[in-house]
């Protein structure tokens, strides 16, 4: 809230932190869009890993974004990559959790997204 107070704007710290909150997460989001543009960039051959969370990763540079959640039990992917980055993404996925890949939800039915699904199924 603000008070005026002798013809001066009197600024409370709530103001200043809602107002520095907002500021950060701009440069986070633009950020953001910096690391997500790189995602399309298909088999140049790096992926970047960028720790979001205590818990929560993004991995880029196989042609999409694919989140990465380490549970007690097991990792969570977010899209599978390609399937000619599956290796790639496994050896990425490696070095942040040694647990087992447990679940994979794509996003959507682009290759770019589920081309590397079908590299870590396994018969029942």
């Amino acid at each position: 809230m603000t008070a005026k107070k002798g013809g001066v704007m009197r600024v409370t710290k709530a103001v200043v932190r809602r107002a520095v909150a907002a500021a950060l997460s701009i440069v986070v989001l633009a950020g953001l869009g910096v690391v997500s543009g790189r995602a399309a960039e298909p088999g140049n051959g790096d992926l970047d890993v960028l720790h979001v969370r205590k818990n929560v990763y993004m991995i880029t540079g196989d042609g999409t974004n694919i989140g990465v959640q380490v549970g007690v039990d097991g990792v969570v992917l977010v899209n599978a990559g390609t399937a000619a980055g599956t290796d790639r993404l496994l050896a990425a996925v490696k070095k942040i959790s040694p647990l087992p890949i447990r679940f994979i939800i794509d996003s959507d039915a682009d290759a770019e997204s589920v081309g590397g699904t079908r590299q870590w199924l396994r018969p029942a």
